[in-house]
C-alpha cells in the first residue's frame, strides 16, 4: 500500500509542476507580445510611408505672380501681357510650373524658371467684358421753323478681363495653383437716339422773318429782309454772328466791315448792348448786288451763330429760310 501511495503522490507533483510550468509560459509569450508591440515590431508597419502620410508630411509649392504696370496689346486673336511670376517648394523638391490659360488644370504655357517675367499671349475669346463707365451726352440742333434736334448719345466703357492660373506640381505629386486677373483693353462704344422737339420747349432761340421794306433793283445797297428774335434769353451784340446763303450760294458773311458783302444794322432794340426777344435786324447789301430781282426776288437762308468765349467752340442758334420779295 505504501508503494501505491508513493506513486500517487508523484504523479500529482508531476501534474503540479506541468501547470506551474505551462503558466510561467504563458506569461513569458504574453509578456513579449507587449513588449514587441511597444517597441513597434509587432502588429505595425514594415518601415515604409503609405500615401496619406505622404501627403501629410510633403508640402506643395508655393506661388505668386503680378502683372506689371503697362498697356495690354490685343489684337483680333490675342491679347500679349508681361506678368512676373515666383515659385518655391518648402520641402526643396524639384517641381513642373506653368501657366493654365483656359482654366482645365493643364498647363499651356510651361515655365522654366522658378522666378521670371514672361509675356503671356491669352487668346481674346478666354476675355469676357466688364462695363466700367457710362455715361450720357445731349446736343440741340440749330432752331429752324421752331422746330430742333435733340440727340441724346449714352456712352459705354467696358473693360476686358480674364483670370488665369499659376500651377505647380513637384516630384512627390504635390500640387497647388494661384489665380491671376488679367485686365485687357478698355473700348468705348455709343448710341445714340434723335428726335425732333419744340424750340420752345427746349427754350432755344426762335426766329421770325420778314421781306425788308422797298424794291429791288441792280443797286448794291438794297435792303434784303428782316429777322426777329421771337424767343430766348438776351444774346450780347458782341457774340452775334450772322451770314446769309442767297438762292442757294456761298454763305457770306455780314458784318461791319467794307469789304463784306452784306451787313445789318437793328431796329426796336431796347438794349443796346445785346439782341432779346422782340428785337430785330435788317439785311442789306454791302457794296454788292446780291439780288437784283429779276426773277421776282431771292430766296435767302440766314444763319445766326453765337461765338464762343475762350476754348468754347462757335455755337449755331439759328437757322431762317426767307425769301426777299424784290417789289416790296
Amino acid at each position: 500500500m505504501s508503494s501505491i501511495a508513493a506513486f500517487g503522490t508523484m504523479v500529482i507533483l508531476q501534474f503540479i509542476l506541468q501547470t506551474i510550468m505551462n503558466a510561467i509560459r504563458a506569461f513569458n509569450v504574453i509578456t513579449l507580445s507587449l513588449i514587441l508591440v511597444l517597441v513597434g515590431c509587432f502588429g505595425a508597419s514594415d518601415g515604409t510611408v503609405s500615401a496619406e502620410e505622404n501627403d501629410e508630411l510633403n508640402s506643395a509649392p508655393v506661388l505668386d505672380a503680378t502683372s506689371l504696370f503697362q498697356e495690354v496689346v490685343c489684337t483680333n486673336t490675342s491679347c500679349s501681357i508681361d506678368v512676373y511670376h515666383a515659385a518655391v517648394d518648402p520641402d526643396g523638391d524639384s517641381f513642373d510650373l506653368g501657366w493654365d490659360l483656359d482654366l482645365d488644370g493643364v498647363i499651356d504655357t510651361q515655365l522654366n524658371t522658378n522666378r521670371g517675367i514672361e509675356t503671356i499671349q491669352i487668346p481674346t475669346g478666354y476675355f469676357v467684358s466688364a462695363i466700367t463707365d457710362q455715361y450720357v451726352e445731349s446736343s440741340q440742333g440749330v432752331c429752324e421753323n421752331s422746330l430742333a434736334i435733340v440727340t441724346e448719345t449714352t456712352y459705354t466703357v467696358a473693360s476686358q478681363i480674364t483670370t488665369i492660373a499659376l500651377l505647380a506640381e513637384d516630384s512627390n505629386g504635390a500640387t497647388s495653383g494661384y489665380l491671376h486677373t488679367v485686365a485687357g483693353e478698355e473700348t468705348m462704344t455709343n448710341t445714340s437716339l434723335s428726335i425732333i422737339v419744340s424750340c420752345q420747349s427746349l427754350d432755344l432761340f426762335t426766329w421770325n422773318s420778314n421781306d425788308a421794306s422797298g424794291n429791288m433793283g441792280d443797286s448794291t445797297n438794297d435792303a434784303l429782309i428782316e429777322v426777329t428774335m421771337a424767343s430766348g434769353s438776351a444774346l450780347d451784340w458782341s457774340r452775334v454772328a450772322i451770314s446769309i446763303s442767297v438762292d442757294g450760294g456761298t454763305p457770306q458773311a455780314c458784318s461791319d466791315d467794307a469789304a463784306a458783302s452784306c451787313t445789318y444794322t437793328t431796329f426796336e432794340s431796347g438794349n443796346d448792348q445785346a439782341w432779346e426777344a422782340g428785337e430785330g435786324i435788317t439785311i442789306m447789301e454791302n457794296g454788292q448786288d446780291l439780288c437784283d430781282g429779276e426773277d421776282g426776288g431771292c430766296a435767302i437762308k440766314v444763319t445766326i451763330t453765337m461765338k464762343g468765349i475762350g476754348n468754347a467752340a462757335d455755337k449755331g442758334i439759328g437757322i431762317v429760310n426767307t425769301y426777299a420779295d424784290a417789289l416790296q
